[in-house]
C-alpha cells in the first residue's frame, strides 16, 4: 500500500516529538539518578548567640546542616575582606554542629562552611555548603571595686555589726564560681592577700582590717574567662556617726519616736494609722509589723486605689524615726534585716529631710522597700527617690529591681535570712546595695539637707487586696542600723512639725511597677 508523501511527512511529524520525548525523558531520568545528593540538601544555618558575649570570653555557636552525615564544618570570620577559618569540627549524623569556647576581642562577621564531601571515592558526593553571615557583637566585662564599711553581713541568725571594713568587687556578666584575688600594694608591687568565689551575683567580698590600696584580679581560664583587673581602691578605717543594735528589753524612746500617722487618703494608707502596739523589740531584734485597730474593732473601712477598691478591717502599722535625735548629710546607711514573707504590706528602710517633706526640693530616699513574694516573677528589692519638685508635683525614680534576687545565696530567701541593706548617699549621688553588691545609682536628684532615719511596716491602699488574716502575724526584723560619714554630724532638735502625711505622699510605686 502506497502513501502520500504528505502522508508520511505528516506522520514523521507526529513520530518526531515522541522519539524526542523518549530520548530527552531517558537523559533526564539519568542525570537526575547521578547528581542527587544521597544524604541530603545543600542548606545549612549559623544561629546567632543566645547572648552577647563578652570580650576575650568563650561563647557557644551552634546551627545545622542539611546533609544527614558527619562531616567536615569550619567556622569562618570575615577579615580584611575574606573569610578565614577560626574553628573546625564534625557535624552529627543528623547535621548539627556547636562551636565552644569561640572568643572574640571586637565585634565579628561568622559563618559556616562544610567544604565538598564525598559519600564514596567513585560518587560526585555532597556540594560544599555555607551559610548564611551572623554578625556578632561582643560587650566588655566590666569590673568594679569598692572600698567600703562594713555593711556585708548575710546570715541566718543576729549577728553584732563588724568593724573591719569591706572590699567589694563586682564583676558583670557574673562568672559564679570563678575565682577573685585581692591584691595589696607594698612600694612598687603587687601580691595577693585573699581570695574568694564570684558569687551568682558577680561578686566577691574581703574583710580587711588595714589602710592600704588594693586591686582585684581574675586569670584567664580554660573555658575561655579572659583576664580581669579592677580599678584601684585605698582603704581606710571606719567608725559610726550611729549605732543602733536593739540590745535593751524595748525600743530605746531617747533614739527612736512614732512618727504621728493618722488614717489619710492623701498618704493612700486610707484604713490604717501607726501605732506602737505593731512593734516590739525581742533578744535583740526589732519586729516591725501591722495589726488591727483596737480603738475601731467591728468597724469597716473602705478603699480605693489604681488597682481596685474594697473594704477591710481597720488597721495599724509601725513607723519609727530618728528626727528628734539623730540626722545626718552625706555617707552610708545601713541596717541589717530579715523582710517578711507575706504580701498585702511592705516594709521600709528610708529617709526624709528634717525640714519636714513635701517642701519643694525635697527628696524621700527609699533605701529599701519589699513588697512581699512574688507569685508571678522573682521577689526582689525596691529602691525608689521621691523629688518634690514643686507643692503639687512629686518626680520619682527607681524602681523594683530584679537582678537584687540574685544577690543572695541561691536557695535563700529575704524572709528566711539577714542581709544588709544600704545607701552611700554624696552630693553628687546616691547608690544603692544589698550587702555591698550595687543595683541602682541615681544622680538626677540629690538632696543636700540633713536627714533623718525610718523604719516602718506599712499598709498602703494600693496593696490591700493582696492582705490575708493569715499574713498579720508576720514581722520584718531588724537587727541593727548604722550610719557611716567622713564627718559625723550628730544633730537634735524637735522637729516633730513635720507635715509629710505619711510615707505615702511621694510614694508613686503603684504607677511605676505595679504588684504582681
Amino acid at each position: 500500500m502506497r502513501y502520500p508523501i504528505g502522508t508520511r511527512l505528516r506522520l514523521g511529524a507526529v513520530l518526531a516529538p515522541l522519539l524526542a520525548f523518549t530520548v530527552v525523558g531517558s537523559l533526564t531520568a539519568v542525570l537526575t539518578v547521578n547528581t542527587a545528593s544521597p544524604a541530603g540538601a545543600a542548606f545549612g544555618r549559623l544561629r546567632p548567640p543566645a547572648v552577647t558575649p563578652v570580650a576575650g570570653s568563650g561563647f557557644e555557636l551552634t546551627g545545622y546542616l542539611g546533609s544527614k552525615l558527619r562531616r567536615t564544618v569550619q567556622l569562618q570570620q570575615l577579615r580584611g575582606g575574606r573569610y578565614v577559618t577560626i574553628a573546625t569540627k564534625k557535624s552529627t549524623q543528623v547535621g548539627n554542629f556547636t562551636f565552644k569556647n569561640i572568643v572574640l576581642e571586637r565585634p565579628a562577621t561568622l559563618r559556616v562552611k562544610a567544604p565538598r564531601h564525598k559519600v564514596k571515592p567513585e560518587s560526585q558526593g555532597l556540594p560544599s555548603i555555607i551559610t548564611k553571615p551572623v554578625d556578632v557583637d561582643v560587650q566588655g566585662q566590666s569590673s568594679q571595686l569598692a572600698a567600703l564599711p562594713p555593711i556585708v553581713q548575710p546570715g541566718p541568725a543576729p549577728a553584732d555589726p563588724e568593724d573591719n571594713g569591706q572590699v567589694v568587687a563586682q564583676f558583670s556578666p557574673a562568672r559564679p564560681g570563678r575565682l577573685v584575688h585581692l591584691e595589696r600594694l607594698t612600694g612598687d608591687r603587687w601580691s595577693i592577700v585573699q581570695t574568694e568565689v564570684q558569687d551568682a551575683a558577680g561578686t566577691a567580698v574581703f574583710q580587711v582590717a588595714d589602710t592600704a590600696t588594693y586591686r582585684a584580679t581574675t586569670i584567664a581560664t580554660a573555658d575561655g574567662g579572659a583576664a580581669t583587673t579592677t580599678n584601684t581602691v585605698m582603704t581606710r578605717g571606719w567608725s559610726p556617726s550611729f549605732e543602733e543594735t536593739f540590745s535593751g528589753a524595748r525600743l530605746n524612746a531617747a533614739v527612736w519616736n512614732d512618727q504621728v500617722r493618722e488614717n489619710s487618703t492623701e498618704g493612700r494608707r486610707t484604713c490604717a494609722r501607726v501605732d506602737s502596739s505593731t512593734r516590739h523589740v525581742v533578744d535583740g531584734v526589732l519586729h516591725l509589723g501591722v495589726g488591727y485597730d483596737q480603738s475601731r474593732l467591728g468597724q469597716s473601712c473602705g478603699y480605693s486605689s489604681d488597682y481596685g477598691s474594697g473594704s477591710v478591717a481597720y488597721l495599724t502599722n509601725s513607723q519609727i524615726a530618728t528626727e528628734k535625735s539623730f540626722t545626718f548629710q552625706y555617707g552610708f546607711a545601713a541596717a541589717r534585716m530579715k523582710l517578711q514573707r507575706g504580701k498585702g504590706m511592705h516594709s521600709a528602710f528610708w529617709m526624709l529631710p528634717v525640714d519636714g517633706s513635701p517642701l519643694p526640693g525635697d527628696i524621700e530616699v527609699d533605701a529599701m522597700e519589699f513588697f512581699g513574694e512574688s507569685s508571678t516573677s522573682v521577689s526582689a528589692i525596691g529602691a525608689f527617690l521621691h523629688h518634690n519638685t514643686s507643692r503639687r508635683q512629686v518626680t520619682t525614680y527607681g524602681d523594683i529591681f530584679k537582678q537584687t534576687a540574685a544577690m543572695k545565696p541561691v536557695g535563700d530567701t529575704w524572709w528566711d535570712s539577714f542581709h544588709v541593706f544600704s545607701v552611700e548617699w554624696t552630693s553628687k549621688e546616691y547608690i544603692f546595695r544589698v550587702d555591698g553588691a550595687e543595683f541602682y545609682r541615681e544622680t538626677r536628684a540629690v538632696s543636700h539637707k540633713p536627714a533623718f532615719l525610718i523604719l516602718s511596716m506599712l499598709t498602703s491602699d494600693y496593696e490591700l487586696r493582696h492582705l490575708t488574716p493569715g499574713r498579720m502575724s508576720q514581722t520584718a526584723q531588724v537587727d541593727w542600723v548604722r550610719v557611716y560619714q567622713e564627718a559625723p554630724r550628730v544633730s537634735g532638735g524637735d522637729t516633730s512639725s513635720l507635715t509629710d502625711g505619711g510615707k505615702g505622699v511621694m510614694d508613686d510605686l503603684a504607677e511605676i511597677s505595679p504588684l504582681s
